[in-house]
């Protein structure tokens, strides 16, 4: 069975029962951005888009780096291991912890440079599901992604080799659009009635 097969059965039964805040099913996450990347490009790497399909397994259900290794890959492996955050520190801000968060994918990037498009592609459809997110987490979210991660893309991709250059080109446009959009949402069009 091919990797990205593999990645989305694990995907599936790992987050199963598992809920995102609008109430969908959590496994539309994952396969919304393993979409996003094949949007970008249908060229990259088979185990780029079988990471994303897993991306959150080690952080939500009990698999390890060696069993995703085993099933789909090191490569695919060590990109899940660097997109896992790590376990907060006793009285650590949330901003300290998302520093250490991407200090971690800095490590990972040179061996398997594609984690920086995962979570650019992670990014993007968490800011496309904010208006699910109460006011305060969706303002966190928008704050967040401006103060820490654009900044952390924008030296990463100096970084991709030339292959992932014009994804990473393209997922970070729609990040950029969809940021302004989620920060002044057009007003809501009420139906006017006769």
């Amino acid at each position: 069975m091919p990797p990205l097969s593999v990645a989305t059965a694990i995907a599936t039964r790992a987050h199963s029962g598992q809920k995102r805040a609008d109430g969908r099913d959590y496994i539309e996450h994952p396969m919304a951005v393993a979409r996003l990347l094949m949007g970008a490009s249908t060229h990259l790497p088979t185990s780029i888009y079988a990471a994303a399909m897993l991306h959150d397994v080690m952080e939500d259900a009990d698999y390890s780096y060696a069993e995703i290794a085993a099933r789909v890959g090191r490569s695919a492996a060590t990109m899940v291991l660097g997109l896992t955050r790590p376990e907060r520190i006793q009285r650590e801000s949330r901003t300290a912890r998302e520093e250490r968060y991407i200090a971690q994918m800095r490590i990972v990037q040179p061996f398997e440079p594609g984690i920086v498009l995962i979570k650019i592609a992670d990014r993007l459809h968490n800011l496309q599901t904010a208006s699910a997110l109460p006011a305060t987490k969706r303002s966190s979210l928008i704050a967040q992604t401006e103060e820490i991660y654009l900044p952390f893309f924008e030296m990463a991709r100096r970084a991709l080799p030339m292959e992932l250059r014009s994804a990473c080109a393209l997922l970070l446009q729609q990040l950029y659009s969809t940021l302004e959009h989620a920060k002044n949402p057009l007003p809501e069009i009420r139906e006017i009635r006769d």
